[in-house]
């Protein structure tokens, strides 16, 4: 089954390049092939998720063995019904297909499967699924998510990830401490590498949907991989007795909540970078990541620092039951700092991590000064052209309402005339609802009045990726709406003193140019 996949191409390279390796895409005849491993693979799982879960009744109760293996099932499931839906839609491309087996793995990984597995007197296959879906999973990512290896390195990790994935095998018959030890850190070490070349290409790759699909990427398997070490980390205490008994059962629990949640987060970040998914988003979903993880993190050193601080003091005060107090006014503490701490917190992460939003803010000020050009039409490019960069819109319009009429100063991805047909079917535009989702041209539409007087309306079709705007992308658009109109208000008055100056201008020269000429002054005419 993997042969065929992991085969590489050269193709030939243009003029100045180099000659470039990808993934061949698999030819009809072994797709066929794949297609019933596929499936041989797939029924395997799924049986032995079902006939798991039906075996564990007979060890414990239906509410005991949800609360252990529920969240695993429902993972497992997810994971299933991802890798259906990507062997579906990418039937013959290596990428798809080692995803949707890498998926297919990790699910046999979770859930009750293991009961299964135990039963027929075979734990290994948890083992070797584990074993499974990191092969599959570091053998695609060096050439995720078009079949092409950047950098070229990552293509000796296709290639010696199968071998690389029997020598972990050995975990599941040796039995010996150290050598599952060095197999789930080399596992660890594969996988880091497989990220590692997401990160380069997306630093290789210009701003655009690629560098999202591939941000979208390394956010999912380094996610994934963080919660996944964590995971061990507490199995490793576990293992070695770190933890109070007393605690041993959060503790488990903890550990199978954080390695489920792994698996999800890997499974929901590749299915959206592989479909395009709301690809923008995925700047958004990092920045409120890396706000909360700072977040607890200033949180959790103040509870730590204060609870230090006073509880001597407490203590010697209260003895033994102070223990409660330290802990109340430490919490206490925490929570004065988490306003302040969230409000910093969020502007530092939006200003390196949403660059467009607030270049959006800024825009009014900037505004400012494209007030003073020449004409409402080199106006509306500058406006139109920033406002589509900062929310990747793939159409804008800056239309002006003048006598009765609209009137396009600038658009961007769309041609005049769809401009114009879609304003004749949604007339009157002062009355058209901000937001339509269902509308493919213009999805937002930004009404620009002066009190009562009607200036003009912005419009926005939905983003490169196809996906609609979220909450902190239509504020920021909205919250331009009162210096856009009157900077473009106060263009047009401009203009149209400037024409009327002009006009006049021209006309007591005319007028001079014609008494000069009736009263016969030679040359004063031209002059």
């Amino acid at each position: 089954m993997t042969e065929p996949i992991s085969e590489t191409v050269t193709a030939a390279p243009g003029p100045g390049e180099e000659a470039e390796e990808r993934l061949r895409p698999v030819s009809p005849r072994t797709q066929s092939w794949l297609a019933g491993f596929w499936f041989l693979f797939f029924g395997f799982v799924l049986a032995s998720q079902v006939l798991g879960f039906m075996l564990g009744l007979d060890l414990a109760s239906f509410g005991a063995l949800l609360s252990i293996t529920g969240l695993g099932l429902v993972t497992s499931f997810l994971l299933l019904g991802v890798a259906i839906f990507l062997f579906r839609r990418h039937p013959g491309e290596p990428v798809g297909l080692m995803l949707s087996a890498s998926f297919i793995g990790a699910a046999g990984f979770l859930g009750p499967a293991g009961i299964f597995f135990a039963w027929i007197d075979s734990e290994e296959l948890t083992s070797l699924m584990a074993v499974t879906w990191i092969a599959f999973l570091v053998a695609v990512l060096p050439a995720f998510p078009d079949g092409r290896f950047v950098p070229a390195w990552g293509r000796w990790l296709t290639r010696l990830a199968f071998p690389f994935a029997l020598f972990l095998s050995i975990e599941a018959y040796a039995q010996s401490d150290v050598v599952e030890t060095m197999a789930d850190l080399l596992g660890l070490t594969g996988g880091a590498l497989a990220v590692a070349t997401l990160v380069i290409r997306y630093k290789r790759t210009e701003p655009g949907l690629l560098a999202q699909q591939l941000k979208w990427a390394a956010l999912a398997c380094g996610g994934g991989i963080l919660l996944l070490s964590l995971a061990m980390t507490i199995s490793y205490l576990l293992y070695f007795g770190l933890i109070a008994p007393a605690w041993a059962d959060e503790v488990s629990f903890l550990f199978i909540i954080l390695r489920d949640l792994s698996f999800i987060t890997l499974g929901a970040g590749m299915l959206a970078s592989l479909l395009g998914l709301r690809l923008w988003d995925a700047d958004r979903a990092i920045a409120r990541s890396a706000a909360y993880f700072l977040m607890t993190l200033i949180i959790g050193v103040i509870w730590a620092a204060s609870a230090a601080v006073i509880n001597d003091f407490v203590t010697r005060q209260l003895g033994a039951t102070g223990k409660g107090t330290v802990a109340a006014i430490s919490t206490g503490i925490a929570l004065i700092f988490v306003g302040p701490a969230r409000e910093r917190v969020t502007k530092m992460v939006e200003k390196r991590l949403q660059s467009g939003v607030m270049r959006l803010k800024r825009l009014p000020d900037r505004l400012a000064l494209w007030q003073h050009l020449e004409t409402p039409e080199a106006f509306a490019e500058r406006v139109v052209q920033s406002v589509s960069e900062c929310l990747h819109a793939a159409s804008c319009a800056l239309l002006s309402f003048e006598e009765d009429r609209y009137r396009t100063l600038a658009a961007t991805g769309i041609a005049p005339e769809a401009i114009d047909a879609w304003v004749a079917r949604n007339q009157p535009l002062a009355d058209v609802e901000k937001r339509d989702r269902d509308d493919h041209v213009f999805t937002l539409r930004v009404v620009l009045k002066d009190e009562d007087l009607l200036i003009g309306v912005l419009l926005l079709g939905k983003r490169t990726d196809g996906s609609t705007y979220a909450g902190g992308e239509r504020r920021a658009l909205f919250g331009i709406e009162a210096p856009l109109a009157a900077s473009l208000q106060r263009v047009r008055q401009r203009t149209a003193l400037n024409r009327a100056t002009d006009d006049a201008i021209t006309a007591i020269s005319d007028r001079l140019a014609q008494l000069e000429q009736a009263k016969g002054i030679p040359g004063q005419a031209t002059a």
